[in-house]
């Protein structure tokens, strides 16, 4: 059905897995498109009571593709659409989203896992920046709580 996205939905629990964990899941067009149908389809399911957004293999995401990036002039505007997009479709699902971060979430990764509802990650790279510029990748950053450093919480 999706070309990089797996999709499955058991006892009310609808499972997103990112799957291109040969570019730790990177995201191109397609996975970006892929990803908007699947929250979309599993938000008009009447039987999924809650998502759960994951990655295949070691890395939840290591944000834009930029071996697609490079093969353009100009970042196109359908791929800087399609990167709000899939951000947007998971904070307008009316069931709750958790997105389950193994590993790192870097860029647009981690502006899909600010996007949930309940975003888990297990200590790793959390990171909402761009190596150049050093600033919020892609406006995730207005996901961020104010004062927010997104570090794993830490029992005393």
């Amino acid at each position: 059905m999706y070309q990089h996205i797996k999709q499955s939905i058991q006892d009310g629990i609808a499972q997103i897995v990112m799957d291109r964990p040969a570019s730790n899941n990177a995201l191109d067009a397609q996975m970006f498109r892929d990803l908007i149908a699947a929250v979309e389809h599993c938000d008009a399911d009447e039987a999924v009571k809650v998502i759960i957004l994951t990655g295949a293999g070691k890395n939840f995401s290591a944000g834009g593709d930029i071996k697609e990036m490079a093969t353009f002039e100009f970042i196109s505007y359908e791929l800087s659409m399609l990167t709000g997009q899939a951000s947007l479709a998971l904070r307008k699902c009316r069931k709750p989203v958790i997105a389950m971060v193994n590993g790192t979430a870097a860029g647009a990764g981690c502006g899909l896992a600010l996007g949930a509802d309940f975003p888990h990650h297990d200590g790793r790279e959390l990171s909402a920046h761009s190596v150049l510029e050093r600033c919020p990748a892609r406006g995730h950053g207005l996901y961020l709580p104010p004062a927010s450093d997104c570090r794993p919480c830490e029992d005393d």
